[in-house]
């Protein structure tokens, strides 16, 4: 779709440019791959990149739904793809890799301009030295590629939209534009046009940009919101074609052109009642999704900086730098999804905050001051995201009218179990976005819910390598008593379909005999609560150490033939569980003799932010636990699990659960759960690719 409306009969300009890494005998496909964000990535650069650009926008897009990102920062980070049905699909890099380039760009021309139209008025003397200013210019400018891409790619988009909005009453403004492409590639730019002004046209066409970009699309063509829109555009066009009146002033016959432009009958600047051509055009562009990415990209284009080159939120920031480096990092390759151990995640809850409610909120504390304050106070620009997602002016009418979503918003950025539970269910994506990969040959991915047989079989993939089971020990109880936990856990089964919850039920009186103990398992039926199943217990379980023993009783609900052990105060990423599959395959590169029977792998501190304690915490996780775990797993003799650590379930139940749970020796489980799987023959690895988030109590 992008690449049907950008082909046009100008696109020899940007063969003819050279960057220094191309050769006198290079090949078409090369000078491609090295204008990339002009002409597109098509053929076997497209084959090998199409997968890692389609995952790239799923994290981006996983960060924008979290408000990590805002809109702006989503469409400057994300790659431009063409549809499937596209004769000849193309993509096109993210804006954000020509930030600041363009400024750099046009400072060399104009300078250079300016040194050519100082020369003398000999003729002679000038023609000489023109080339030499010119090849001047063209060296400087190609020192660096992406200044090549930011000028050649700003043209091509803008003009491109600048087109499809004027139409076929405008052909003769095609003139204008040849003789500029003619120009560039002839290498007579100085020559033939007056390059003074060419930031005032940048600025000219980033407004008329923006300004398409802000038209309402919901609103019929004679709505007052429209016909105030299309007179904006209409101001901005003006201002365009002067500007690229100054840019030719050289060559009369197009000055004329451009002049005669507004002047014409049943055109785009027609006034009054018959501005029928004008509202045509302007729909059509406004309800062309490919015509608006198109603007959109010639906008990010014109406007990228270098403070648009990475989010604003240091969450943001911190995640895509972890996840671009890990890239590099030593990791092994992943298998078939089809082929991948299956994996289950436990969670051991006891009586925590599951969610934040509106009154926790707004409550205000013994300092006077209100949670959710507190929170947009730590979180300024998440909070703006979230506004702007929301289309909210401020927080009162963000509660007023969206007080789940802003429930949700806190509840995402505090140690609650929802947000663990968001985490972890994140690899329920990633199952689903790999296998799509693997079976649909680089199609868009449908939406959530699609009854097609593919989708049908991304759900049937899913639930044979994944399962999540949260250890809510005495949610039972909580439910009988109607507290607030239990209601926020069943909000969570809705909202995550393939979420189940345990929890011991018990002592329940029996007719005959003593009480009972119940090991349940639970899942949301539509609004309802269903019970899957009810195992009967020779006993009180909870006789140890409550949380192992909570881990310990749920693990025969779990599936997997890998179990993954998370506290309820940690954090999962999209990106991060796309790397699943590698950090799993690392449990089929050992030998039986010394099976590797815990995967362990780092952890970030989420609270080091909120305060000078927490901060000090945070380092002295990095210091003791991923520093310290990284060496002693490379002489084998790393004796612990970290929370997020993943276990061979088969070993581990035939040697006693997870974590011991006898009371007053094994207070720290986590410790003598690797002192029991070393003692018996089994081993402890760490990894450094991949990471999960964890609280700390501050």
């Amino acid at each position: 779709m992008y690449s049907n409306l950008l082909d046009q009969n100008g696109d020899h300009l940007y063969n003819e440019v050279k960057t220094p890494n191309d050769k006198d005998d290079a090949s078409s496909s090369g000078r491609q791959s090295q204008l990339g964000s002009v002409t597109g990535v098509s053929g076997a650069d497209f084959e090998r990149t199409i997968a890692f650009a389609m995952a790239w926008n799923r994290c981006l897009g996983s960060l924008r739904e979290a408000d990590v990102i805002s809109d702006r920062e989503l469409n400057v980070l994300s790659y431009l793809i063409d549809s499937k049905d596209a004769e000849d699909r193309k993509l096109y890099p993210p804006a954000f890799l020509t930030a600041g380039k363009l400024d750099e760009s046009l400072d060399i021309i104009v300078d250079c301009s300016a040194v050519y139209e100082k020369l003398s008025t000999d003729k002679k003397k000038k023609e000489k030295a023109l080339q030499k200013i010119e090849n001047t210019m063209r060296d400087r400018l190609t020192k660096d590629d992406l200044r090549v891409e930011s000028i050649l790619g700003s043209y091509k988009f803008t003009s491109q939209a600048l087109r499809f909005l004027l139409g076929d009453e405008h052909r003769d403004l095609n003139e204008c534009f040849e003789f500029m492409e003619e120009m560039a590639a002839q290498k007579s730019i100085l020559k033939g046009l007056n390059l003074k002004s060419l930031h005032e046209c940048r600025a000219a066409c980033a407004e008329l940009m923006k300004a398409l970009l802000e038209v309402p699309k919901t609103t019929s063509d004679n709505s007052i919101k429209f016909q105030r829109a299309l007179y904006r555009v209409i101001d901005c066009v003006e201002s365009v074609l002067n500007c690229m009146k100054k840019i030719l002033a050289k060559q009369e016959n197009l000055v004329q052109i451009l002049t005669d432009t507004p002047l014409k009958q049943s055109s785009f600047f027609f006034p009054g009642d018959a501005q029928q051509y004008a509202n045509m055009q302007l729909q059509r562009l406004v309800n062309s999704e490919a015509a608006l990415d198109i603007v959109s990209r010639a906008y990010q284009l014109l406007t990228v900086d270098n403070f648009d080159a990475e989010p604003r939120s240091d969450e943001g920031r911190r995640r895509l730098r972890f996840f671009a480096n890990s890239l590099f990092m030593d990791m092994p390759d992943a298998k078939p999804i089809r082929k991948i151990r299956s994996l289950t995640v436990s969670t051991p809850y006891y009586n925590e905050i599951v969610m934040y409610s509106i009154k926790d909120l707004t409550a205000q504390n013994d300092d006077s001051i209100k949670l959710l304050y507190y929170l947009k106070t730590i979180y300024p620009f998440e909070w703006e995201n979230l506004l702007e997602r929301l289309q909210a002016k401020d927080m009162e009418e963000a509660l007023k009218k969206y007080p789940e979503e802003v429930q949700m918003w806190a509840s995402y950025r505090g140690q609650t179990l929802a947000r663990t539970v968001r985490g972890m269910m994140y690899n329920e994506d990633a199952i689903r976005f790999l296998h799509w990969l693997e079976i649909c040959e680089n199609e868009v991915m449908h939406q959530f819910g699609c009854p097609c047989n593919k989708c049908k079989r991304l759900d049937e993939m899913v639930a044979l390598k994944f399962n999540y089971v949260c250890t809510c020990q005495i949610y039972g109880k909580q439910k009988d008593e109607q507290r607030q936990q239990a209601a926020d856990l069943e909000y969570l089964l809705r909202k995550h379909p393939s979420l189940r919850v345990a929890y011991v039920d018990g002592p329940k009186k029996m007719k005959e005999g003593p009480p009972k103990f119940f090991s349940v398992l639970v899942r949301a039926d539509g609004e309802n609560i269903a019970e899957v199943y009810r195992v009967e217990l020779p006993g009180n379980p909870i006789i140890g150490e409550g949380k192992p023993e909570n881990q310990n009783h749920a693990i025969i609900f779990s599936r997997g033939e890998l179990l993954q052990c998370i506290d309820m105060n940690q954090d999962g990423y999209l990106e991060e569980a796309l790397k699943m599959p590698n950090l799993l395959s690392t449990k089929d590169t050992e030998t039986a003799k010394v099976p590797l029977t815990i995967i362990g792998f780092r952890e970030h501190v989420f609270t080091g932010g909120v305060s000078n304690l927490a901060s000090f915490m945070s380092i002295q996780e990095l210091s003791f636990v991923s520093l310290g775990q990284r060496m002693l797993a490379i002489n084998h003799v790393r004796q612990h699990y970290g929370h997020p650590d993943i276990f061979d379930k088969l070993f581990a139940m035939g040697c006693g659960g997870t974590a011991k749970a006898s009371k007053g020796v094994n207070l720290s489980e986590d410790i003598f759960a690797g002192f029991n799987s070393t003692l018996r023959g089994g081993r402890v690895s760490h990894e450094e690719f991949i990471q999960v988030g964890k609280g700390r109590d501050v």
